[in-house]
This record gives structure tokens, sequence and C-alpha cells, in this order.
């Protein structure tokens, strides 16, 4: 609320009211810059949160993949499947 509060105080050019919603912000930026420093979160959390994220992400784009590779086939336009195909081997393969 703080931040929407802020942007239109700066559209409304009300420097006395931008600056108090500033700091405001800014105050609480840095409490959590604290709370986010205090956290001690192990490796297994971590990696376990990274890998979940790029799991999801692999899931995501195979889907993508399939969806297209179903709509080409009933067209039958050969060029653009071997396109899709080189296309997800080589990003497979960049990393």
């Amino acid at each position: 609320r703080d931040m929407i509060a802020y942007r239109k105080a700066l559209q409304n050019n009300n420097k006395i009211g931008a600056e108090k919603y500033y700091n405001a912000l800014k105050e609480k930026i840095t409490s959590a810059k604290t709370l986010l420093a205090e956290k001690d979160y192990s490796f297994a959390f971590i990696y376990g949160a990274a890998l979940s994220i790029l799991i999801r992400e692999a899931l995501e784009a195979l889907l993508i993949i399939l969806i297209i590779l179903r709509v080409l086939k009933p067209i039958k336009i050969k060029r653009a499947v071997v396109a899709v195909h080189s296309g997800w081997i080589l990003a497979v393969l960049i990393g």
C-alpha cells in the first residue's frame, strides 16, 4: 500500500507525501533485509527449492513443445516439426 501511495504522491508532485512514503518504504526494506540476514537456510533446503523450480520450468517447456508438435502433426509440415525437434535438442545440449 505504501508503494502505491508513494507512486501516486510522485505522480501528483506531492514532495512531502512522497518523502513520507519513501521513508516508510525504506524502513520496511531495511527491516526485511535484517530478517532475511537472520535466517540461516540449510544447503538441502536451498538446493531443494532451486531443484523444484528447475523441474517446474522443464515440465512447462516440455508441455509447450508437446502442444506445438500436436498442432503441427495434423498440418503435416515436416520442416516445422524438424525445426521444433532441432530447437529442443540444441537447447538441451547448450544447457
